[in-house]
């Protein structure tokens, strides 16, 4: 029986959670022909995350499906000011916002909007709801390809799943499914060459910053202060990976004004992925490869059980992923005699 969403998401509190939804009868509509319907989906999400009190965490845009995980933060959208709740909901909805003031100009329309207490309340609200978010990126790309196809009807399936992170090792396991999933598809041999994955991204934003620095580096030695100066101006804002990306940075451990998502740096996450990877591709999963233990001990993520989950893995269950402890919590919280979730289907999570 299906749980409702206002069951699984707890809007009062930041949360993270692992959404997939699946194109209508699963039919390759992002794919063959269709490929390029990836990057409308990778610069929709981009721009949803500049307008939301919604991070994504890591993605995987496949020819049938899609994987998300998001981070939904309501205390950002709370502490907003009015006119900046306004503002954001008009980059997606100015036509609305110029309705609701009953005027054409749109600047003016936001000044209106933003002196009306009770509307701003209700766009703030939804600038932290998940649902609202999941629509805005799958009904502008339904949309949009059904205009290029010349028809109507569905282009994703009616209900995204979404279950939610409990703890910090659910969260690394739900972005590393995510990432391996064309690596997993065979679509992949490598992370740096799965396209329209966050990983991905990761990676060429960690090798431009390397370039920058090499450019800065042999600038430096050659003596031209100009072109030095030049660059150092241009790397004010690019100073690590994390800070040159629209994902949610990895390391929760940086001073920064949007705070990581793990206790553990960017190299150490692709390392994760990188072992990970070579695991499910070489089909020997019984040895723990020397360079996870450290980075999962940190996640209180037992090696070994890593390597089983890896080879056993099959496709999301349930409604929460975490610790037995983090799943018994939840349960609580929603007067439950208890939640099921997992990676895969197991007998004591029927």
């Amino acid at each position: 029986m299906a749980v409702p969403r206002s069951t699984v998401v707890d809007r009062s509190v930041i949360g993270c959670y692992h959404c997939i939804s699946r194109c209508v009868r699963r039919a390759f509509l992002c794919g063959g022909e269709f490929e390029h319907r990836k990057e409308w989906i990778r610069r929709r999400l981009e721009r949803l995350v500049d307008t939301f009190s919604i991070d994504v965490a890591a993605y995987a845009i496949m020819s049938n499906h899609l994987h998300v995980i998001v981070r939904v933060d309501p205390h950002h959208a709370a502490e907003m000011p009015a006119r900046e709740v306004v503002e954001r909901w008009s980059r997606l909805f100015p036509a609305s916002v110029r309705r609701w003031a009953g005027t054409p100009h749109l600047d003016d329309a936001i000044n209106v909007v933003a002196g009306d207490p009770p509307r701003v309340a209700v766009l703030r609200d939804r600038l932290s709801d998940l649902s609202w978010f999941m629509k805005c990126a799958k009904e502008h790309i339904a949309r949009r390809a059904n205009r290029e196809d010349d028809c109507t009807g569905s282009f994703w399936e009616g209900r995204f799943k979404s279950p939610r992170l409990l703890d910090d090792a659910a969260l690394l396991q739900g972005m590393v499914y995510a990432d391996l999933n064309p690596i997993r598809a065979g679509i992949a041999e490598t992370p740096e060459e799965s396209e329209h994955t966050s990983v991905r991204d990761r990676i060429r934003v960690r090798q431009r910053l390397q370039e920058r620095r090499a450019r800065k580096d042999r600038t430096s030695t050659k003596g031209s202060r100009k072109r030095a100066s030049r660059l150092r101006l241009s790397s004010i804002e690019l100073r690590a990976p994390d800070d040159g990306i629209w994902l949610a940075p990895i390391d929760r451990r940086r001073n920064k004004r949007r705070p990581g998502l793990l206790p553990i740096t960017l190299d150490q996450y692709l390392t994760v992925v990188d072992e990970t990877g070579r695991m499910m591709r070489s089909g020997k999963r019984g040895a723990v490869p020397s360079m996870l233990p450290p980075i999962l001990e940190r996640l209180k993520v037992e090696a070994s059980a890593w390597v089983t989950i890896w080879g056993e893995i099959g496709r999301v269950f349930g409604t929460a992923l975490g610790s037995p402890e983090a799943r018994a919590a939840e349960a609580r919280r929603r007067g439950a005699k208890r939640v099921v979730g997992s990676l895969r289907p197991t007998p004591d999570s029927t």
